[in-house]
Order: structure tokens, then C-alpha cells, then sequence
């Protein structure tokens, strides 16, 4: 029998892809059309109840997985937040939820729903010098408290008090703006800080300092010049460094050795701001930035730069990136300037798209949905069902085929969906179809055979809708429809009906 097949015009169809080889990977959005009070994510968190809360320039939200809560700054209510403007977000060891904003810290209690609000420096006019930037909980259980205009603090939760710190003992770190008070704490347990004048520094535990660092002058210049925004410490014990002007840095304390990272793309740029760095299991450096999401293969090197495409929904939902945030069930979020948040789920599978030309005459339409699809043992071929036909799709040559229609038996696939599908050890492919019961090709002789009960000399009782095909050890079919269950002898064509 002479084989029919035709070639078509953006025929869609989607082949399973290896998770960790896949380069291109996507994102779901979430946006003030879903709930969130903002657009503009600056920073991400998780409670141990599950309760992912996000920090926008708008007010508070709290995200269940489904809806959005959201919390707002309610004129002469000193126990709400004190300004709608957050920066930043952060649980500590003890489940406690911490908000730095505009006009300061806040505590939420959980029990009440309220919020209880400390001033860095209450003496200080004019709301923003109270801006709180950072927070973060070291191994002893200090919380530092890094601020916008005012430099860093040690906040005792005890006395409800702030201790400012101080370089070497007599001068604020960050004064004038002159700092972005991240803090690292190193494996070694030491405490890391940066300043715009003195570069990288070091907590003196004793003296109750930051001293600059041992590094040569050259190297603590390149510190200061390129003013470091954030830090992480990866598994290996490098230090990496997101800055303002120049992109990423990485660090190797054990040597005293600074070296720039070019990232993809970098060149094109005349400034690159990392805005925060996330290490995940598999062994990548995600990087958020101002120009995009990179993902850097701490063994390789390799990275790649994920943009948004205005033509492509599964994209990050924008280019300026505030945060990186992964939850305990695995999801990666990104916190955007104007883009909301994107999610991306490592675990979820991802699809290529493939379209082909049409290079054949006949044909009647675009097909247009796929059903189902079966791998050969080869791996490099696949058989899709569709609601207009059978495709052989050759994945190497990235060739399709469709078979719409079988002159011999008089059928036509159109309006006629294949439902389901099935290929036994002899190469023979067992479909139901909508309208004429069971069809078998011979891929080998490429003939088609039917297996319609309703057809006379049949054994059966009625044709039935068929819907499931699943073979036994005993080489019987096992033929699920709509009006029950039957076992099928591909040797003898008996049909059985099970009661």
C-alpha cells in the first residue's frame, strides 16, 4: 500500500525534553491582576506555615498558593505598617516575621495580626531616615538591621533597642548613603559587611568593630570602586559579590583573591547591577540583575541569561530583577520592577515547539489538536494521535508525517479523533477511534487493518467509544470504552465483554 503523507503549515507538537539538558526553561507570572497590591517585588520570604510573603513598594501581601492578603499602612493605626513603601522581608529561626520599610522595623505577631514598629534613630527627622534595607539573623541569633542613610545595626529583641556600628571604632559605616549594609556571615562563622569608603570589612567580635579586611590596598580598591550590593557564600567557600557598576565578582578568602566574572552578554552593557545571588542544589549560581535572570554553572562556568519576550508568556515577566527566593516546596521566585513575580518550577517539564512547512498539495486545514503520543524503542521516533490524524514524527530529522485518511477502508481521520493509543512489540499501532472502533497499523507493511466490533462478522456485542488500550502478559488487549470494559484477541479478532 503506497504510504500517505502530508506536510503542514505550523502543525504544533510537543516532545518531552530532558529536564537538566534544556536550556530554555519558563516561567509562570503572578501580578496586581491576580491580587498583588504591586507590580514592584523587592523581596521574597516563607513563613513555617507555608505562607509566602512579599514585599512590594505598595503594601504587604501574603500569598497562600491561591489568593493574595493584603497588608497596608492605615492612618492613625500605630499597629499597622508604618509606610506601604517595604524593602525587604525576612523570617527568623524562630518563625517571627520582620519587615523593613520606609519608616523603619516592624514585627508581625501572628497571634494578634499587628504589627509592632521600631525607629533605628527615633531622634532623626523626616520618615526615610528610618529606611531599613536589610535584615538578617547571624548563628548567635543577633539580628542585623542594615539601613538606607544610617549605616548597620545590631537590634536586641529583648530591650527592643538598636546598636549602631561603627569602623574602627569611629566612623558609622554608610553614612550619606555612601553604603548598601548587606551582611554575609562565612562559613567560619565570621561577619562580613561593605562600605563605599572602606571597602569590604570584617566583624572584630571583641572590639565590637568592622575592621577592613587583609587585603592588599589594590584589591580593597576594587571593593570600594565597584560598590558591592550583595554577598553569598557558596558550598566551595567562595564569596561572590553582586555590585552596582560591574556585574559579579567572586572572592576566594583563603588566597585574597578577586576575580571578574564576565557573564553572557555583559559587553553589550555599560553598567550591570546585581541585585541578589541564590545557590540551588544542582550546583548553579542564579543571579537577579537589571538586565535579566542568569543561571552560572559554578563547575562549568557556562551561564546563560534569561529575558523577557513581550511574544512569549512563559518568559520572566521583566528585566529588572529586585529578588531571588526559593520555597521549601522547590519553586524559584523572582521578584520584578514592574513585571510582579515569575515562578519557576524546576520540577515542571518542559516542551520544545516544533512547525513545518507544508511541501505537499492536498491538504484540507492546519491540524489542530494533539491527543496523544506514543515513543519507538529507537527513541528517535515518535507516533502522535490527533483530532485529524496519525503523525510520524522523525526526531532527529525533526520531519513529520500525517496519515488523515485510509482510501482502503474508507475512513477519513477528519472530525474523527484518534482517543487512544497503543504499539505492541510486533510494531503494530492499536488506535481507538471516534468513529470506527479499533484500527491497527502495520507500520512494517504500512496497511491498516479494523477491529470495529459493529462491523458484521465481528465477534462482539455493540461498538463502543474507545478510550483506553492496555496490553496483558497473555498478548490480549484490554479495551476501555464508554460503555464498559472488554478483553480483545488481536490472534482471533474475539471480542469479549466483561461483566
Amino acid at each position: 500500500m503506497k504510504s500517505l503523507g502530508f506536510y503542514f503549515v505550523l502543525i504544533i507538537v510537543f516532545w518531552f525534553l530532558n529536564v537538566q539538558a534544556e536550556k530554555e526553561i519558563t516561567f509562570d507570572r503572578l501580578t496586581a491582576t491576580d491580587g498583588l497590591s504591586s507590580n514592584n517585588v523587592l523581596s521574597i520570604c516563607q513563613d513555617p506555615y507555608g505562607f509566602l510573603w512579599i514585599a512590594t513598594n505598595d503594601g504587604l501581601n501574603r500569598f497562600d498558593g491561591y489568593d493574595f492578603e493584603v497588608f497596608k499602612h492605615q492612618p492613625r493605626d500605630t499597629t499597622s505598617l508604618p509606610s506601604n513603601e517595604l524593602n525587604i522581608v525576612y523570617v527568623d529561626r524562630e518563625g517571627v516575621l520582620w519587615v523593613g520599610s520606609l519608616a523603619g522595623l516592624s514585627r508581625w505577631d501572628r497571634d494578634s495580626g499587628r504589627f509592632q514598629n521600631f525607629e533605628p534613630i527615633p531622634s532623626r527627622t523626616g520618615v526615610e531616615q528610618q529606611m531599613v534595607i536589610w535584615i538578617s539573623e547571624d548563628s548567635q541569633n543577633r539580628l542585623w538591621v542594615g539601613t538606607r542613610w544610617n549605616g548597620l545595626f545590631l537590634f536586641d529583641r529583648q530591650a527592643k533597642t538598636f546598636e549602631q556600628m561603627r569602623a574602627d571604632g569611629t566612623r558609622t559605616i554608610g553614612v550619606l548613603g555612601n553604603a548598601i549594609p548587606h551582611v554575609l556571615e562565612s562559613a567560619s562563622g565570621s561577619i562580613y559587611t561593605a562600605s563605599w569608603h572602606e571597602g569590604l570589612l570584617i566583624y572584630d567580635e571583641i572590639e565590637n568593630v568592622f575592621k577592613p579586611t587583609n587585603l592588599a590596598p589594590e584589591l580593597n580598591r576594587n571593593f570600594i570602586r565597584n560598590q558591592i550590593v550583595t554577598f553569598h557564600q557558596d558550598k566551595e567557600g567562595i564569596i561572590w559579590l553582586g555590585t552596582v557598576l560591574k556585574g559579579l565578582f567572586k572572592f576566594d578568602p583563603e588566597i585574597n583573591k578577586l576575580t571578574k566574572i564576565q557573564l553572557v552578554n555583559q559587553d553589550k552593557l555599560k553598567t550591570l547591577v546585581i541585585r541578589d545571588l541564590y545557590e540551588d542544589d544542582e550546583g548553579f549560581l542564579w543571579i537577579a540583575s537589571t538586565n535579566g535572570l542568569f543561571r552560572y554553572n559554578l563547575r562549568s562556568t557556562e551561564n546563560i541569561q534569561y529575558l523577557y519576550d513581550p511574544k512569549n508568556p512563559l518568559s520572566i515577566s521583566d528585566n529588572r530583577i529586585w529578588s531571588i527566593f526559593r520555597d521549601n516546596y522547590g519553586m524559584l521566585w523572582l521578584g520584578t520592577q514592574g513585571g510582579g513575580l515569575s515562578k519557576y518550577n524546576q520540577d515542571k517539564i518542559p516542551f520544545q515547539q516544533y512547525s513545518i512547512l507544508k511541501q505537499t498539495t492536498g491538504s484540507s486545514g492546519i491540524l489542530a489538536n494533539l491527543s496523544l503520543a506514543i515513543p519507538v524503542n529507537n527513541q528517535n521516533k515518535m507516533w502522535i494521535g490527533t483530532d485529524n490524524g496519525l503523525i510520524d514524527f522523525d526526531r532527529d530529522k525533526k520531519e513529520y508525517k500525517l496519515i488523515n485518511e485510509i482510501p482502503s477502508l474508507n475512513i477519513s481521520f477528519q472530525d474523527n479523533p484518534i482517543e487512544a493509543l497503543y504499539m505492541d512489540e510486533s510494531g503494530r499501532i492499536w488506535m481507538g477511534v471516534s468513529n470506527n472502533g479499533l484500527l491497527a497499523y502495520h507500520t512494517r507493511t504500512q496497511e491498516f487493518s479494523n477491529f470495529d466490533p459493529s462491523r458484521p462478522g465481528i465477534n462482539s456485542a455493540a461498538g463502543e467509544r474507545i478510550l483506553y488500550i492496555e496490553p496483558d502478559d497473555y498478548g490480549k488487549l484490554w479495551i476501555g470504552t464508554r460503555g464498559g470494559l472488554y478483553r480483545f484477541d488481536p490472534n482471533t479478532s474475539i471480542w469479549s465483554l466483561i461483566p
